[in-house]
């Protein structure tokens, strides 16, 4: 399955990067975040209670940042398995400065087998979606509040 949008942030492209490679940031920001750890350079693993329609469950797994180029773009890996299911995907995450803030665009390929994977592509989607929009808006939140913080 294929997921791509795109999100504006107010703050600008080097403060949304910090943000975005911050591991503080990442663990408040994720929506249903229960644990997030430092394994390793770059290397995350993670446990997140999501639901997806009616199928809601932990999944324990790990996240990787790689082919960085600073305050453009990266490559986001990520994979989890659950009793509701197995999640791999591969997203990249592109930042563009904009006269009043920043705008990022994801395209990911997401697999998901298992229970999860029988609820439909298309309410898969829109839960990827919306777990996406939600991620954006507590990073956003995360800029607004350094912004306040600095002034």
């Amino acid at each position: 399955m294929r997921v791509q949008g795109d999100y504006h942030f107010t703050a600008s492209r080097s403060a949304i990067w910090v943000l975005l490679q911050d591991p503080n940031s990442l663990r408040s920001a994720i929506p249903g975040c229960v644990e997030f750890s430092e394994v390793g350079p770059d290397s995350y693993d993670m446990t997140v209670d999501v639901g997806i329609g009616p199928i809601r469950g932990a999944f324990d797994g790990n996240v990787t940042l790689k082919d960085r180029d600073p305050e453009r773009m990266y490559t986001l890996l990520a994979e989890g398995a659950g009793r509701p299911g197995r999640i791999t995907g591969e997203a990249q995450i592109t930042l563009e400065e904009e006269t009043e803030g920043t705008y990022l665009t994801y395209s990911a390929d997401v697999k998901i087998r298992g229970v999860a994977a029988r609820v439909g592509s298309r309410l898969l989607t829109a839960a990827v979606r919306s777990m996406a929009r939600q991620f954006f808006d507590a990073i956003e939140v995360q800029a607004k509040t350094a912004t306040e913080a600095g002034a």
